[in-house]
């Protein structure tokens, strides 16, 4: 329960002595020591205050342009795992569940896997033949070619053979020159049937040849369409075509399935799934759908008349809806924005870390992005860490070493800018110093100096000389 200024100044005091110690007055003889900016604030004032701490860090101011929007998950890390054909349906994740890359989503018993299987058995089974034919139509050819290289020969020595009784018929005399002339007959002849075989002996293997390309064309037709149809079964299954293709104990591995395993195309959170168990469901039916949201995007529309403040790659804080001050560090996307003709706005994007999955798809979300910075650097913490006392600046110090003690400091200001301040003295790198409830600290009004002196280092009170 939240207590009041009067509560509090009880509280405070009732820790450090039970009640409120004296001024010293001008005729009074208390020790100096007696005041001090130290204000005990142990963990049931923190508790009951609500105070919080912000870090002092060192850098440059700011000038961050504020844009609202909406968190999504990229695109490519969404999936809808569909049914690739009808058959029954049985599901093996439920909705939350996180899955790895892989992982069987639905089991489905379906037809159109043994008809696939079916068609590359009977494609493997035409491969074969084929084979088996071109490898006997080379034999056939190889005989052609040895009958036809005998028949040349023959053809040869018959030439040679007339010839040379055509050279006898000239150099013979009137009464040989009838014997001659049958033996020439003859010789002639002899050639003439030499060349007809010749010439059938080449027409076979002409067409022995022609048939041996054609079985060859028939054999690589056949393992083109056993490559498709296991291609086709890859699609199907999810399984590799390398992995279908490949053996256990001697049997192909396409022969020995027997369901579909729908597996995740990637790791994720199962967000729906659109199937009960055993369930009919035809080719195309939405199963179940998947996401990774360990990688988010920030997507916000900034009016064209900032167009020129935006440069890419520019620093950028982005800080989800519901999660208080707790903000990302990231940065706009190197690529120009996109221009939405429409709303004449212009749509800019960051990626943010999600990796606990926290955050989820389509939350709304605010993005700080820098347009500027100071030329130094300079202490900066969120200008509501301050509170003014009249002209004075002032923040409460959190003592490094005693965390149930805050320090009222006061401070010199820099330049402001998107709820960021320099602090030119006072606060050093690293501090940690209250926000919310600094105004309760401040209106309690303890340790703030009396007038005529000046407080030490280790928080004791001294007066001027």
């Amino acid at each position: 329960m939240r207590i009041t200024h009067l509560a509090l100044w009880t509280v405070l005091f009732s820790v450090v002595s039970g009640c409120q110690p004296k001024q010293p007055a001008a005729n009074d003889s208390s020790p100096a020591d007696e005041v001090t900016n130290r204000i005990p604030i142990p963990p049931e004032v923190i508790s009951n205050i609500g105070i919080s701490f912000e870090t002092a860090e060192r850098g440059r101011l700011g000038r961050w342009l504020r844009v609202p929007g909406r968190l999504e998950v990229p695109q490519d890390r969404r999936w809808t795992v569909r049914a690739p054909a009808q058959g029954r349906a049985r599901p093996r994740v439920r909705v939350g569940d996180t899955v790895e890359k892989g992982a069987v989503l639905v089991v489905l018993e379906s037809p159109a896997l043994l008809d696939a299987r079916k068609t590359i058995f009977a494609a493997t089974n035409a491969v074969r033949n084929a084979e088996d034919e071109a490898r006997a139509s080379a034999a056939r050819l190889k005989e052609a070619e040895l009958l036809w290289a005998q028949t040349t020969e023959f053809e040869t020595k018959c030439q040679q053979r007339r010839n040379g009784m055509r050279e006898l018929q000239g150099a013979a005399t009137d009464s040989s020159s009838a014997l001659s002339s049958r033996e020439l007959i003859e010789a002639e002849q002899t050639w003439v049937d030499a060349r007809g075989r010749t010439l059938e002996t080449a027409v076979l293997r002409d067409d022995l040849q022609k048939r041996a390309r054609r079985l060859t064309l028939e054999v690589a037709r056949a393992k083109i369409e056993v490559d498709q149809q296991i291609a086709s079964l890859a699609v199907l299954t999810g399984h590799s075509v390398d992995a279908l293709s490949s053996s256990v104990d001697g049997t192909p591995v396409w022969k020995t399935l027997s369901i579909l395993e729908l597996r995740a195309p990637g790791a994720g959170v199962v967000m729906s799934v659109d199937v009960a168990d055993g369930e009919r469901v035809s080719e195309d039916m939405p199963l179940v759908i998947l996401s990774d949201p360990s990688m988010l995007v920030f997507a916000g529309y900034v009016p064209e008349s900032d167009f020129g403040a935006l440069t890419p790659s520019a620093p950028t804080r982005v800080r989800a809806a519901g999660l208080g001050n707790a903000h990302v560090l990231t940065k706009l996307w190197e690529s120009p924005p996109t221009y939405d003709e429409d709303s004449r706005a212009l749509r800019v994007n960051a990626w943010v870390p999600n990796l606990n999955r926290r955050v989820p798809h389509g939350i709304s979300a605010t993005a700080h992005i820098q347009i500027s910075e100071s030329a130094a650097e300079e202490v900066v913490i969120p200008e509501a860490c301050v509170v003014f006392d009249g002209l004075e600046a002032v923040v409460f110090r959190r003592d490094p070493d005693d965390p149930n003690v805050a320090i009222r400091t006061p401070v010199e200001l820099g330049e402001r800018a998107s709820g960021q301040v320099e602090v030119l003295s006072g606060v050093l790198d690293g501090d940690e110093v209250v926000r919310n409830g600094v105004h309760q600290l401040k209106q309690t009004g303890m340790g703030k100096a009396p007038e005529g002196g000046h407080f030490h280092a280790d928080g004791t009170w001294h007066e001027e000389d």
